[in-house]
This record gives structure tokens, sequence and C-alpha cells, in this order.
């Protein structure tokens, strides 16, 4: 009876041991989620970027949408070769978010990495990215730094980045004015996005992802930065006037959700479109409305408004070109370059600054008119309003080109008068776009 009884059990045992095998072999740590669309090209080197990761515990999903190249062929030829690689086909092209959508449905890992089928990983970007969020279980998700796949940058120099530099930010305040999140670089917890409903909008054609992560915002989830390079990214520049419409829309209508947390929808601090000077003025209104409403801890604003603003007691100069944003301000008898942190030699005539750095090099600025601004010598700025975006227009002294500051989109001025503006924008899409003044409102309005 006794040897009956050890043998039962040892039966049992051996079963629950198979099935716990079982699980664990079909149940991987990490799921990759790849969309593809017709990228046959470049998905190959994609594909073995995931396959050589050195961490190995992973399952690598590919859902191909309707490609009309050989794409769902090479991702097959993989997935007959890997056992890992699942490939999944729609019926019709219905866009990265849908496609992104169906790989999550399908992920089994306690992770979910995003993967784009025209990046390079990492090899280390799989094992560095769980090491850090098992050593930070508080944390839902993740992102490493993106590297430009055209910039000229050696195996030497990744090598070099030995030590990743977490940064803690809370991303409730930063997204409030861009999305500080590396899609292409990501990871989260599956499970914290399936309990709280958290999934890509597959109405947006773009700016989809900064949507993505806003949600884990608003549900309460933290998010986790690392100053280390994880994924090579290829950017295009041929999408249509459409895609950046839509991207600027789309970003408009996530930054006035981020600020309804603070205030009233319709108040003129959600409706602005903010330079970096104003930004460090909502800063301090937001500071205010969170006494109350507690939206955030305080001190983490007031974090975020070390960052990147002055002291709000400081002599400061606001400066801005047709590239950057800046601040020179003094404090113990020094003026300091806010994004350098450096000591500057400064000088101030009339409504000209002019201050120079250690490596010599002189810059001078000339005071706006009608702001606080101090504006690059070679620059003249105008704002200007479009049925999809609001921008500044930067006119370069030496020819009569415009340039607009939030996007690298450049253009000629065929009628240029205090009146209207009559521009034809360099990139072939772009038509010949008429503005015209609006002295109430001290703006240049898009005219059909």
């Amino acid at each position: 009876m006794k040897n009956k009884f050890k043998l039962i059990t040892s039966t049992a045992l051996l079963s629950l041991l198979c099935v716990y095998g079982y699980q664990k072999m079909t149940t991987p740590t990490i799921s990759v989620v790849m969309p593809v669309y017709n990228r046959a090209d470049l998905l190959p080197r994609a594909i073995n970027s995931i396959l050589n990761q050195t961490y190995k515990d992973f399952e690598l999903i590919i859902v191909d949408d309707a490609s009309t190249d050989s794409s769902a062929i090479i991702a097959q030829q993989y997935a007959q070769k890997d056992g890992r690689i699942k490939l999944l086909k729609n019926d019709k092209n219905k866009g990265i978010s849908y496609s992104r959508n169906k790989g999550m449905d399908k992920a089994k890992g306690k992770y979910i990495a995003i993967m784009d089928s025209d990046d390079q990983s990492l090899p280390f970007r799989l094992e560095k990215s769980l090491k850090v969020l098992e050593e930070n279980p508080k944390y839902v998700a993740l992102s490493g730094g993106t590297i430009n796949i055209d910039e000229k940058i050696s195996a030497q120099d990744i090598l070099n980045w030995d030590q990743y530099n977490i940064v803690k930010n809370n991303f409730a305040i930063s997204f409030i004015f861009n999305n500080t999140f590396a899609n292409a670089a990501s990871i989260f917890k599956r499970d914290f996005a399936q309990q709280n409903n958290i999934r890509y909008n597959e109405s947006y054609v773009s700016a989809e992802d900064y949507d993505f992560w806003k949600q884990f915002v608003f549900k309460g989830g933290e998010l986790l930065t690392i100053y280390e390079p994880f994924t090579f990214v290829r950017y295009h520049y041929s999408n249509s006037d459409t895609y950046y419409d839509e991207m600027y829309k789309n970003s408009t209508k996530i930054h006035k959700e981020l600020l309804s947390r603070f205030f009233n929808p319709n108040s003129e601090e959600v409706k602005a479109v903010y330079t970096l000077n104003e930004k460090c003025e909502l800063l301090e209104k937001i500071e205010i409305a969170n006494q109350e409403k507690q939206i955030v801890p305080q001190q983490d604003i007031e974090v975020y408004k070390n960052t990147f603003c002055p002291p709000t007691n400081s002599e400061k100069y606001y400066i801005a070109d047709i590239n950057n944003e800046d601040y020179i301000y003094k404090t113990n008898g020094k003026y300091i370059k806010l994004s350098s942190n450096e000591e500057v030699e400064f000088k101030k005539e009339n409504n000209v600054i002019t201050f120079k750095t250690k490596e010599g090099k002189s810059y001078s600025y000339k005071k706006h008119s009608q702001n606080n601004t101090y504006s690059y010598l070679s620059d003249v700025r105008y704002k200007i309003s479009h049925p999809a975006w609001t921008d500044t227009l930067i006119q370069k002294s030496d020819k009569n080109i415009f340039c607009r500051s939030q996007i690298a989109d450049c253009g000629k001025a065929l009628v240029q008068t205090n009146e209207m503006l009559k521009i034809k924008w360099d990139q072939p899409a772009y038509p010949v776009e008429t503005f015209v003044y609006d002295k109430k409102q001290g703006i240049y309005i898009y005219q059909k």
C-alpha cells in the first residue's frame, strides 16, 4: 500500500512538474510586438536585432499589416526557423495602432516591449530593461534612449555606455509640454495595461504613442527613463502634410487633456501654446492649482521647474533662435546659461544683450518690441496660425526665408507686407499658403 501511494505521489508530482515545465517553456518573460508594413528591405535587420539579444527568454510577435511586398514571406521564413517568433496577419491594411493592439492581445509575457520594423535594437536592450524594472518594481513602464540610425556612431561608442543613468521624472508634468518617453525603446508591464484597458488609439494617424503613454499617467502608473541608447531609429521625412497636421492636432489635444487635470478645460491656460518662457509661468500656475487638487506631489513640480526654469526672483533673459530656447540668469553675482549650467561673460547695452561662453564664442540677442523675448540678431519672429497648427515663423535676415520653429520646415515668401505673407514651402507636399495679419490678435492667420 505504501509503495502504491509512493507511485501515485511520484506520478502526480511528475505530472505537475511537466505542466510547470511546459508553461515555463511557453510563457516567456518578455513579449516583443513588432508591426510591419512593406519593410522587406529593413525587416531582416530588425528581426535579427531581437534574435541576437543577450536576454533569450522572449517571444517575438510580428503583425503583418497586409503588406504588398515580401514582408510576410520573410517573417514566415524566420518563424519556421525560430519557435519564439509568431506571425499574425491583418486581412487588410489597418494601421500601426491596430497592429500593435493585436500583437499586445496575443502577448503572453510579463512585459511587452515595443519594436518597429525599420529600427534596430541594441543587443542588451531587453536584458537591461528587465533588470531595471525588476529592481524598481513600483514602475510600470520604462524607456531607454534612441539614436538616429543615420548618425555616425561607432560600435566602441555604444560599448562605452556601460552604466545606465536612471531618471525618475514625473510624467504628469513633463508630458504637458511634449512626449518625453521613447516609444521605440519602451517596455511595460502587460498586467497593468490590461487591467486599465490601455491601448493605442486606432483613430490616430500619428502621435498615437504620446496618447498611449498619457494613459499610463492618467491611471496612476509611474514611468521611468534611462539615459542610455537602446534602439537605433530611422526617421522618415517623406510623410505627407496630412500626417504632420494630424500629429499637431493630436498632440495639441493630448496637451489640453493633460492641462485640464489642473485647470478648467475652457481656461486660457489650456487653450494656449507655450514658449519656454511661458512654460515657466505656467508651471507656477500649475503649482498653485495643485495645492488644492493634489494631482502630483508638489516637490515634483518644483524639481521640474528647477530643471529648465531660472529662479523666480532672479534677473533673467529669455533668448530664442531658430533651433533653441534658453535663459541667461543672474545668481550670486554670476550670469549662468540655463541649458548648460555654465557661467558666461555678460553685457547689456540698450535692447541688446551679448554673452560669451568659456570657449570664447560670442552671441548677441535683441529684445523683441512686443514681448520679453530676446531674439538672435539674424532672426525676426512672427506668430502664425493655421487651422491645424499654431507656430512661430522665423525670418532669416540674409534671405527671404521663413522657418517654422516647431518642425524643420522652411519656405520662401512670395509676398511679404505688413498685412500679408504668401509662402511657398520647401517640401513638395506643401502648397503655397497665404496668411493675413490680424491686428487685434497680433498674429498672421491662414486664409483659404
